[in-house]
């Protein structure tokens, strides 16, 4: 990246500067890993709170990630099993019911068409949980967990 101190990039250099953001940062060794699956939450610069969702599960989709994000967005990677992976069954519903109650919310996600974004909605009730379990099929993965704070 050439430019003058203080230089904003332009558009033209944002997913180079997205690739190297990412390649030198932990992520790629931690999703190299052999059970190693991934959340990451892209919160939109100046979205009002929106966000995007991805399901990680090698590098071929950390590259399909890449190509995505928008610029300014702050971007997260979850590792550690805070948004769990799992068939969507009787435990993961108890599981989100109950964030849902101490939290007054909770979040559960399918994977979409394009296999690495997450379809999001946020659950508070059993009626809620109710309507969006009647859209899943018999085995469908889903990610679910509690909204992460934003990252100091």
């Amino acid at each position: 990246m050439s430019g003058q101190p203080g230089e904003h990039p332009s558009a033209a250099q944002f997913p180079e500067l997205v690739h190297d953001a990412i390649a030198t940062s932990r992520v790629p060794q931690l999703l190299a890993c052999a059970s190693a699956v991934a959340v990451a939450l892209e919160r939109l610069a100046r979205g009002a709170g929106a966000t995007r969702w991805f399901l990680l599960r090698g590098g071929d989709h950390l590259t399909a990630l890449e190509q995505r994000l928008s610029p300014g967005s702050l971007v997260s990677f979850y590792f550690d099993g805070r948004l769990a992976l799992d068939v969507y069954g009787p435990g993961v519903a108890d599981a989100l019911l109950a964030i849902a109650e101490q939290d007054g919310d909770a979040v559960i996600g399918r994977v979409g068409r394009d296999e690495i974004e997450l379809d999001v909605e946020f659950i508070s009730a059993p009626a809620e949980l109710h309507e969006y379990a009647a859209g899943l099929n018999a085995e469908a993965e889903v990610v679910y967990g509690r909204f992460p704070a934003a990252d100091k």
